[in-house]
């Protein structure tokens, strides 16, 4: 899929060279080094420059992001979509949906979802800007070019809700590192030996034997809320790996809320939002717990 981005210089830019002016803007340097290798990548008042070409004001620069052929097998899967536009594609993802294909699974995933979207005539790579496990539900940013996902990337704000089991402090931050078990290559575990973890909370409601927390990240490891909120004693609702696995829930119950960032190319503040799905409420509904 072609992107053609145009941008007409102002006064404050004037002798600027292309290339400080772009980096300005966050694209990379392997986004650049993709454009110069692109006979219509730059392209300065009609014409093909170089990066070190200097701008004036009232010049129009254009930049045109050709993408590589899709990699994934298309298929008609039902997944709501929150916002769309040229360069980013918002998912509500459901549960039993991985991000990613595995070697496992190539079937199914956000990923095959995406490909029939966008149309098999279309040469679009997916990049998810960030994923999330299997079983937990909500917003998933996708960026449609190598641009936005370079300026995205560890850029985007998220807020989740989950179910924890007990009453919850009212609001507080969990700051334990986090370790890859030594009994699994998939579970992890609290260690003072592993990667800086923090994850921040705010109790929303309970009725003592449950808790609703509010939670955002300022580190993104693997399984991280799942991990801090069981390795406390707050063990989330259905958690087949952390916790207890008696419950009804055929998930643990983790939902990405919110996902808030600066638009890669406008510059305009964006904040999706995915409403809590009926999993969640039913479990609420049943233990008596307002929300």
């Amino acid at each position: 899929m072609k992107r053609t981005i145009k941008y007409i210089i102002e006064q404050e830019h004037d002798a600027l060279l292309i290339k400080q002016y772009l980096k300005k803007r966050g694209y990379t340097s392997s986004v650049l080094t993709a454009l110069k290798k692109t006979d219509d990548g730059i392209l300065l008042n009609g014409e093909r420059a170089y990066v070190n070409r200097a701008l004036h004001t009232a010049d129009v620069l254009l930049i045109n992001m050709q993408d590589d052929e899709s990699s994934c097998a298309p298929e008609a899967i039902d997944v709501e979509i929150l916002y769309e536009d040229d360069d980013i594609i918002v998912y509500n993802k459901p549960s039993d949906m991985v991000v990613h294909p595995t070697k496992k699974i190539q079937s199914g995933t956000l990923a095959n979802a995406f490909y029939h979207h966008v149309g098999a005539d279309v040469n679009c790579v997916y990049r998810p800007v960030y994923r999330l496990d299997k079983h937990t539900t909500g917003v998933v940013v996708v960026a449609k070019n190598k641009l936005a996902c370079a300026i995205l990337s560890a850029n985007v704000k998220k807020k989740y809700i989950c179910i924890c089991e007990g009453k919850l402090s009212e609001s507080g931050t969990f700051n334990d590192s986090i370790a890859l078990s030594d009994s699994s290559k998939l579970k992890r575990c609290l260690s003072e030996h592993g990667q800086s973890a923090i994850t921040h909370f705010r109790r929303i409601a309970t009725n003592g034997a449950y808790s609703v927390a509010s939670v955002w990240l300022e580190t993104g490891r693997t399984h991280q809320i799942r991990v801090h909120f069981s390795g406390n004693g707050y063990a989330l609702v259905g958690d087949f790996l952390y916790g207890n696995q008696q419950h009804e829930s055929d998930r643990y119950l983790l939902h990405c809320c919110e996902a808030e960032f600066i638009h890669p190319v406008s510059g305009e503040n964006i904040c999706i939002k995915a409403q809590v799905p009926e999993d969640i409420l039913k479990f609420l509904q049943e233990n008596g717990i307002n929300f």
